[in-house]
């Protein structure tokens, strides 16, 4: 069985998803180095100076970015979901990537209430 096919479970019903079943087959996937999430092996490179992200991951957070532009569900959100993905990606571990990190974070627990 491939790694696109359904595996079946007991009753028959189709097992969940998995990252594998979409259109990039297992060799297009890589880990990111920032989150760990499976994304596409290309990609634009982050731009940023310290992001530490994989070019597959940042090309996605872009398109959730342009999303922001043209849905209003998304664009108020924006901001959180920005911090959010900022907070998962830190970058090289130092003085300025902690400080980023936690002022993010505050502000994430800050909106929340």
């Amino acid at each position: 069985m491939g790694a696109t096919e359904h595996v079946r479970r007991a009753g028959g019903r189709p097992a969940p998803a998995t990252a594998l079943d979409g259109p990039f087959g297992p060799e297009s996937l890589v880990a990111c180095v920032g989150c760990a999430a499976l994304v596409p092996a290309e990609g634009i490179a982050p731009d940023h100076g310290y992001i530490g992200a994989s070019p597959g991951c940042w090309s996605t957070f872009a398109g959730l970015r342009g999303r922001e532009a043209s849905d209003p569900a998304y664009a108020s959100h924006g901001r959180s979901i920005t911090d959010a993905y900022m907070v998962q990606h830190p970058g090289v571990p130092g003085r300025r990537s902690s400080q980023s990190v936690r002022e993010l974070v505050a502000r994430l627990l800050r909106d929340r209430a």
